[in-house]
C-alpha cells in the first residue's frame, strides 16, 4: 500500500472483524487505524447477502478507503 498508493481500495471480509477483541474494541478499528495512518478516509458496512437477492444469509463486512487527498 504504501508503494503503488491507490486511489480507492475496497475490501471483503467476514463479520469477525465487527467483534470485540481481548483487548475490548473490534478489530475493524484496527484496520481503520491503519488505513487512516497512510493517508485514507476509512469507512465500512455489514452487508446480508439477503438484502441482494442471493439465495443464502451471508454476512460479510464490505471496507472502502479513499486516498485523502482525491477526496
Amino acid at each position: 500500500m504504501e508503494k503503488v498508493r491507490p486511489k480507492i481500495v475496497i475490501c471483503e471480509s467476514v463479520v469477525v472483524l465487527l467483534k470485540r477483541t481481548c483487548g475490548g474494541r473490534p478489530l475493524i478499528e484496527d484496520v481503520g487505524e491503519a488505513f487512516r495512518c497512510l493517508g485514507y478516509h476509512f469507512a465500512f458496512r455489514r452487508v446480508d447477502a439477503r438484502m441482494y437477492l442471493f439465495p443464502n444469509r451471508r454476512h460479510r463486512v464490505w471496507m472502502w478507503a479513499i486516498r485523502k487527498d482525491v477526496a
